[in-house]
């Protein structure tokens, strides 16, 4: 099923069918499943259309995350399908709090940088904050 997601966006559009067939799979193992693609912006909108087909034909549940609205990445017919949540970015004061506890050797100018440069997106914040603490331990190794 990975293998189906990962094709470029140029190809064709050929992997609905080892999805359907790995969405039947899971019909049959779990009475439940709930399947996550993060940065949905990424995928053109036929890949999007198509993963909503298998989702409606296969009763799957998708959890799709973006840093954008999905109302233009999907077709009209289909927005009735999406529920949208908006999360807004963490305050700095968050920010510092998720990055310190990830790095507790981060300076105040390093958290002040690390919130620019991830505009309040704690996953980010928090990725940045964990290769400043890999630098940091290779730098201070013998």
């Amino acid at each position: 099923m990975v293998s189906a997601m990962r094709k470029k966006a140029t190809d064709p559009l050929d992997s609905t069918l080892p999805l359907q067939e790995a969405f039947q799979k899971f019909d049959r193992e779990f009475p439940f499943y709930l399947v996550a693609i993060d940065q949905i912006e990424k995928l053109n909108p036929k890949q999007i259309h198509s993963l909503i087909e298998v989702a409606l034909q296969q009763r799957t549940q998708f959890l799709f995350t973006s840093t954008q609205s999905p109302q233009n990445l999907i077709s009209e017919n289909l927005r009735d399908f999406w529920i949208e949540i908006e999360l807004p970015p963490f305050s700095y004061l968050e920010g510092k709090s998720l990055i310190q506890t990830t790095n507790p050797r981060t300076s105040e100018k390093e958290c002040e940088l690390i919130y620019h440069l991830s505009q309040g997106n704690p996953l980010k914040m928090k990725k940045i904050a964990l290769q400043i603490g890999k630098k940091d331990t290779l730098n201070s190794s013998p």
